[in-house]
Formats: structure tokens, C-alpha cells, sequence
């Protein structure tokens, strides 16, 4: 009874989830507004199954507020299951006139700053803080129907002292007034003698109102991950 009230408390543009893909968005959640996001993942490396869900609030027009976890992790190779640990962090645009580069050609850019903090009842989980950067910036070429968008981030994991680079670029166009199609590549360098993760993929996603969003996207892993592949549905939802 109380969802179309719900509903209705939302935003007038269009909701922009951090899910599904690689990347993040580059839009934050409007001022005043929350948004949540959560769905269902696969990880055919060791069959982990997890709920991904983050919580995002928009507490002015240059910040955001954000918590986040995997959820509910299981994995089937290693017979252990438990909560991923939480991760706090805050969501600004940047100014597309940012030390003094002409990002004029950008339709938005933004940074989030987020620690994972201790904790978590999974085996495994992190027993320190561990801090991130990101930026990621959107635009559309020459005016047409595609949107790129692209991402650098650096995380460092101080359990493992070792430092994580994200570097990710998709590419989005409508289907149709309520839908649209995404492909993407991602590649996680890292600064020890572990894989460095590649995957390319895509996905769908729906919009039956202005405040909900349906997702479901697919990435198969290349060279030393070769044969791996991640795959998520999920829902975002803002009021």
C-alpha cells in the first residue's frame, strides 16, 4: 500500500545506480534524496555467491553520502560463508574546470573517497582499514546516442600491503525510452605477484519509473583469468 506514496517522493531526473558493471556513476544521488541498491552476484573463481548492497544519501548538491558491502557471502569451493565487511565513504562531483583542465567536453565527473573498515564474519575479511580514491567522468561523443564513461581508482589493502589499481571504460546507449545496453572492460593491476584481473562484458538496464532500476550484466575474464566470468542481477531504488 505505502509504494506508490514511496514512489513518489523521488527525484525528477532519471535514478543513476553505481550497479550493475564495472564502474561507478558519475552522477550523485539528489540532495535530500537515499537510494539503495543491492541484488544478487556470482564469482565462478571459487563459486562465490554474495548480495552486494550499498546505501547512498544525498546530503547537498557537492556531497553524497555511502556504505556499502558484499552482503551475505558464500563460497562453494571453500565451504565457508559469512558478512563481508562494511565500507563507508562520501561522493563529490568535480568541477569541470578542475585545476585549470577544460573538461567542457565531460556531461559530469565525479570522486569517491571510501575506507572498507575491519571486520566481517567472513573468513578472510580485512582486520584494518583500507582506504580508496576513484574518479570516474562520463560524456558523449560528438552529441550521438552512445555515453562512454571511464574510471581510475587506486585501493590499498593494508593487510596484504598491497596496492590495487581500477581502471574500467563502458559504453551506453537506449533501447528504447525505458531501457538501455552496456559493454564494458576492466583491468586490476596489482603491486605483488598475484593475476592482474581483465574482463569484458555488458549488460541491460530497465527504468519502469524515474526511481527504479532494474540491472543485469555479465563479464568474462581474459588472459590470467581466463575461463573466470562475474554475473549480477539486481534493483535500485531512490525516495
Amino acid at each position: 500500500m505505502l509504494l506508490p506514496f514511496l514512489l513518489a517522493l523521488g527525484g525528477e531526473t532519471a535514478i543513476s545506480g553505481d550497479r550493475s558493471g564495472l564502474l561507478v556513476s558519475s552522477t550523485l544521488v539528489p540532495t535530500g534524496l537515499t537510494q539503495l541498491e543491492t541484488g544478487l552476484s556470482y564469482d565462478s573463481l571459487g563459486g562465490v555467491w554474495s548480495t552486494p548492497t550499498s546505501l547512498r544519501y544525498g546530503l547537498c548538491d557537492d556531497l553524497e553520502l555511502r556504505a556499502s558491502t558484499t552482503g551475505w557471502n558464500h563460497l562453494e569451493d571453500a565451504g565457508d560463508q559469512g558478512f563481508g565487511p562494511l565500507t563507508l565513504g562520501v561522493k563529490g562531483p568535480i568541477d569541470l574546470s578542475f585545476a585549470d583542465l577544460d573538461l567542457s567536453w565531460a556531461d559530469s565527473a565525479a570522486w569517491v573517497a571510501e575506507v572498507e573498515l575491519p571486520g566481517g564474519t567472513l573468513d578472510g575479511a580485512p582486520h584494518s582499514l583500507s582506504p580508496s580514491a576513484t574518479a570516474v567522468v562520463s560524456w558523449t561523443p560528438d552529441g550521438g546516442m552512445w555515453q562512454v564513461s571511464s574510471l581510475l581508482g587506486v585501493a590499498y589493502q593494508s593487510d596484504a600491503e598491497s596496492i590495487h589499481v581500477n581502471m574500467a571504460a563502458s559504453a551506453s546507449r537506449p533501447l528504447w525510452d525505458t531501457g538501455s545496453v552496456f559493454f564494458e572492460a576492466g583491468w586490476f593491476p596489482r603491486s605483488l605477484l598475484e593475476p592482474d584481473p581483465l574482463y569484458v562484458g555488458g549488460g541491460l538496464i530497465l527504468l519502469p519509473n524515474t526511481d527504479v532500476q532494474l540491472d543485469l550484466g555479465f563479464d568474462l575474464g581474459l588472459g590470467e583469468t581466463s575461463g573466470e566470468w562475474l554475473a549480477g542481477l539486481g534493483v535500485a531504488w531512490r525516495w
